[in-house]
């Protein structure tokens, strides 16, 4: 007589490269990491739960499984897998450079821009959806801001009074410091990653050489060349 051999289960696939939700069935992961490719290259109101479907190699009926309809989606999966994947890893990488001691503020500013470059184009997807739904919700431009002032402001402020005390920096709130530098900081990494490709915008190490000028000395000459160009028409007259 004949046994029957058992069948054994079949093995489970790993993750995804990066998966923040392991536990997550691997359609479900499927469809939240479709819905990423598809939101940042389209945008959320152009993105259709079909487009989703056929990226992630499943079924329209799935999607339905597990989420309601594409809202759901963007609130109970993409939202937590970027706040899982995004932001600590971005917080961390932003306190280990301020955690370091540097000789000078520009040597601090190049390696913090350097830094934030290499995060931007690892996470440029990730960050055109936060870019494109931060304006919109409430809710999670709340909880970025919380994040920002309880994990990373108290590390930054302290970096700028450490600079201050050499004098570098001059004696002003160091939330002051940071809202008129932040925004130039912003505007360089998303400008060099998100917003343009890479050939049209200049070369890396001047335009970091070139925004620290600029943050130190302002877009107005310095008085070593306001005198360098006195001293010229002087030699011409």
């Amino acid at each position: 007589m004949r046994t029957q051999k058992s069948k054994l289960p079949a093995p489970k696939k790993p993750p995804l490269p990066g998966d923040p939700l392991p536990t997550m069935p691997e359609g479900q992961r499927k469809i939240v990491y479709a819905a990423i490719d598809e939101f940042a290259e389209h945008g959320y109101a152009a993105t259709s739960t079909f487009a989703i479907a056929k990226r992630a190699g499943v079924s329209e009926a799935l999607i339905f499984k597990y989420f309601k309809n594409k809202a759901m989606l963007l609130k109970q999966a993409l939202f937590p897998v970027l706040a899982a994947t995004l932001m600590p890893i971005a917080i961390r990488g932003m306190k280990n450079v301020a955690k370091v001691r540097h000789e000078t503020f520009a040597a601090f500013v190049r390696e913090f821009l350097k830094d934030r470059l290499d995060f931007a184009r690892r996470h440029k997807k990730h960050l055109r959806i936060l870019l494109q739904e931060l304006p919109l919700n409430d809710e999670l431009r709340a909880k970025a801001v919380a994040v920002l002032k309880s994990e990373l402001f108290p590390v930054m402020r302290q970096k700028i009074l450490e600079f201050q005390k050499t004098g570098e920096l001059r004696a002003m709130p160091p939330e002051t410091v940071l809202k008129l530098l932040a925004p130039q900081v912003i505007a360089l990494v998303l400008g060099r990653t998100v917003f343009a490709s890479e050939a049209s915008v200049p070369d890396e190490e001047i335009a970091i050489a070139e925004l620290i000028e600029t943050m130190l000395c302002g877009v107005g000459q310095t008085a070593s060349r306001t005198k360098n160009a006195s001293r010229k028409r002087e030699v011409n007259k």
